[in-house]
């Protein structure tokens, strides 16, 4: 079976600290992923994502194929477990995933440049690929740290380079992991371990439930502040921002190239 490196030795259960409870007993996270990657991760007849679920020990839940994270053609994978290790376990399968759709692609003389910027699985640098996540926007400051310090530690201690986007949508910012699958896997658990640290429970809870998005809603202001503050650009802690407990309605409208 396999194992995530890198994983911090608290990251298995909740700190008490900033927004956090003493116990968090279900994590959350999103994954956003291109037509390709759900195919390769669904397989025949949803086996793939049975297999997954069952290895893994998560619960995965892939929005439909018309909902799809605002101004990108991916949908949205949300992907849930009491540990951290499981989520990572997760990811580190989805990014396998990646590196074997692009390695096909490349045979089959494909590639990823005729790609959109939102299905690119590829970096410009020679061996990089693209993980994209949605975090909550409410930890995407503390994500950045103050002058952009925490952000810079992550590529510096992994290789791995994080994009936060500007816009919002619904309490939600897009995050782009770029690198190596060694430097992607080594820098997934410092980002579990900031959203662990930042949200509590219930609102973790309730930010998890929106699978869809309203195409009608503009996006909000950038990076937010965090709990803890800092974090680069105009835009302020989301404070009044709180995730809806129901999925939006569905349907098109999308932009695309949000890469």
């Amino acid at each position: 079976q396999l194992s995530s490196p890198g994983v911090p030795a608290s990251a298995g259960r909740r700190r008490r600290g900033s927004g956090s409870r003493a116990s968090f007993p279900m994590r959350y996270f999103k994954v956003l992923c291109p037509d390709a990657l759900i195919s390769s991760i669904l397989g025949h007849g949803g086996a793939g994502k049975k297999e997954l679920e069952q290895e893994t020990g998560t619960t995965v839940k892939i929005s439909r194929r018309d909902d799809l994270y605002p101004g990108t053609r991916c949908r949205i994978m949300i992907v849930s477990a009491p540990e951290t290790n499981q989520i990572l376990h997760v990811l580190d399968l989805v990014t396998q995933n990646i590196v074997e759709l692009s390695s096909r692609d490349e045979h089959a003389g494909k590639g990823g440049k005729h790609r959109e910027d939102s299905e690119a699985l590829t970096g410009r640098e020679p061996g990089e690929f693209v993980l994209r996540a949605a975090l909550p926007h409410a930890v995407t400051g503390a994500v950045i740290g103050p002058r952009g310090e925490r952000i810079k530690s992550i590529r510096a201690t992994t290789g791995a380079k994080v994009f936060v986007e500007n816009d919002s949508f619904e309490g939600h910012q897009m995050v782009r992991v770029i690198g190596v699958p060694h430097s992607i896997n080594q820098a997934l658990p410092q980002i579990l371990q900031i959203i662990d640290e930042e949200m509590s429970e219930d609102v973790m809870a309730d930010w998890a439930l929106i699978e869809s998005f309203d195409p009608n809603v503009a996006p909000g202001p950038g990076k937010a502040g965090g709990k803890k503050g800092g974090g680069k650009g105009k835009g302020k802690e989301d404070r009044g921002q709180r995730p809806r407990s129901r999925s939006r309605s569905r349907g098109g409208g999308h932009r695309g190239g949000g890469g």
